[in-house]
């Protein structure tokens, strides 16, 4: 799962589709264990942000809605802040600009937080909407 999780930006769209779904369907038996579920939060998060940058929005909203399945605890609060900022972009990628607002919000709150690097690679994503 970690090799796959650090290759994600080299496979090709449908590749990465492909082999999360596969990936999914094998992790669901050691998702009892707190670090599997947080490298399945990980890959999720990972590929519905490539899907939605690659305008592939139903691959994008299909992880999304597994992701929702999953019901993050409050503890994961760092995957909570991506995966709204992810709902936003998408929802930014369907043609409500009015989101563009909650993804710079969701940014501000990973400064916040000292997760500087998260937040210069999602602004990097949005950067060329920021100003439409």
């Amino acid at each position: 799962m970690w090799l796959f999780i650090n290759s994600v930006n080299v496979l090709t769209i449908d590749t990465l589709v492909t082999l999360s779904s596969e990936m999914l369907s094998r992790v669901q038996f050691y998702d009892e264990l707190l670090e599997n579920r947080r490298k399945i939060y990980q890959m999720l998060l990972n590929v519905v942000t490539i899907c939605i940058e690659s305008d592939c929005l139903a691959q994008a909203l299909k992880f999304m809605n597994i992701l929702d399945s999953l019901q993050l605890s409050e503890a994961d609060v760092f995957e909570r802040i991506i995966l709204r900022f992810n709902k936003a972009f998408y929802s930014f990628k369907r043609g409500d600009k009015d989101s563009m607002k909650l993804m710079l919000e969701y940014i501000d709150m990973l400064k916040k937080l000292d997760c500087l690097g998260t937040a210069e690679k999602l602004f990097s994503s949005i950067s060329d909407f920021v100003n439409m």
